[in-house]
């Protein structure tokens, strides 16, 4: 599963806010350039896992079981994706940051 979540995630995104984040002089600085990317990408971020998990929860109308299987499967991945990248980056980024 974890292999199936990394594909997902939106490498330009993260790189962009990895630099920011690390361009800065400061740790303050950092931490605010990183709170900054966060609100703004959460947003979109929210607004299109909820579109994704939308469209693919109508996989769950097919008389298939193999594609509800899917659909139930891709949508637990596209929220755990989400709650992953909301969570678990900006705590690894501060990390990061603090030993810099």
């Amino acid at each position: 599963m974890i292999i199936y979540t990394l594909v997902l995630i939106d490498m330009n995104k993260c790189n962009d806010i990895l630099n920011n984040a690390l361009n800065s002089s400061t740790l303050r600085e950092a931490k605010l350039n990183l709170i900054e990317n966060f609100a703004e990408f959460a947003s979109a971020s929210s607004l299109d896992t909820f579109f994704f998990v939308f469209l693919i929860a109508l996989g769950n109308l097919s008389e298939s079981n193999d594609l509800k299987g899917f659909s139930q499967f891709s949508c637990l991945l596209m929220i755990s994706n989400f709650f992953i990248f909301i969570t678990i980056y900006p705590a690894l980024l501060s990390l990061i940051l603090q030993v810099k």
